[in-house]
């Protein structure tokens, strides 16, 4: 529903979301159209896949019950892994991170004038807002991120790391591989939540706002349009 015009709206695209089950006419689809993401958010945790969340708006919802539209398994690449990730703040990787989020929020807007219609207008794109949650076991080694970061307000740069390249390891950034780099300026660290528990390790909760966040991607076969 928006892909070009003189306000130069983002990319959209549509979505079906369909549920089956046995007899004709008993499918319940949902087609969603004009979709433009707002906030996305990139969760990584220990000992599972990395996941993603995605919150948006739409122009249309359309509901059917015939077939759903057939889908076919991607092979080519597996999906990211825990142990794919990599989080590095002011030069150095933090070793002890058991969950992680790295969220980007759009602040879209979607306009409803007084025209004398519900169609949303053109959407646009606010100031963006990013943030990196980190949950690790506290040791020696955050003492650093307290005490020249969180305490000074002192300014930073950093990385999120993910890379499946097919086992050859962090580091190998090459073309046609599997891999995606977020890299963060203008980083500040504004919590640094360290609970005393009295039956489990202890853990440090820190929240990161990134100034800037861009991203580099490698992968072998071309799937997604630049949304």
């Amino acid at each position: 529903a928006f892909t070009s015009g003189t306000l130069n709206p983002p990319f959209s695209f549509s979505l079906e979301d369909s549920k089956q089950t046995a007899g004709a006419g008993n499918l319940f689809i949902r087609t969603i159209n004009g979709i433009i993401p707002n906030v996305v958010t990139i969760n990584v945790n220990q000992g599972e896949i990395v996941t993603e969340d995605m919150e948006y708006i739409a122009q249309t919802l359309n509901f059917t019950s015939g077939a759903s539209t057939a889908l076919t398994e991607i092979t080519a690449n597996r999906p990211y892994l825990w142990s794919d990730c990599v989080i590095t703040l002011a030069g150095s990787s933090i070793a002890n991170v058991k969950s992680s989020t790295l969220e980007i929020n759009n602040n879209l807007e979607g306009p409803h004038y007084l025209n004398g219609s519900r169609v949303i207008s053109i959407p646009f794109y606010g100031n963006k807002d990013y943030t990196l949650n980190l949950t690790a076991d506290m040791d020696n080694t955050l003492d650093w991120l307290y005490k020249q970061y969180y305490q000074t307000g002192s300014v930073f740069n950093g990385t999120f790391d993910l890379n499946a390249d097919l086992g050859t390891g962090i580091g190998n950034i090459t073309a046609g591989s599997q891999h995606v780099i977020f890299t963060m300026s203008g980083c500040v660290v504004t919590d640094f939540n360290l609970p005393s528990n009295e039956d489990s390790a202890s853990e440090v909760e820190i929240v990161i706002r990134p100034k800037n966040v861009s991203a580099t991607e490698y992968q072998k076969t071309v799937l997604f349009n630049p949304f």
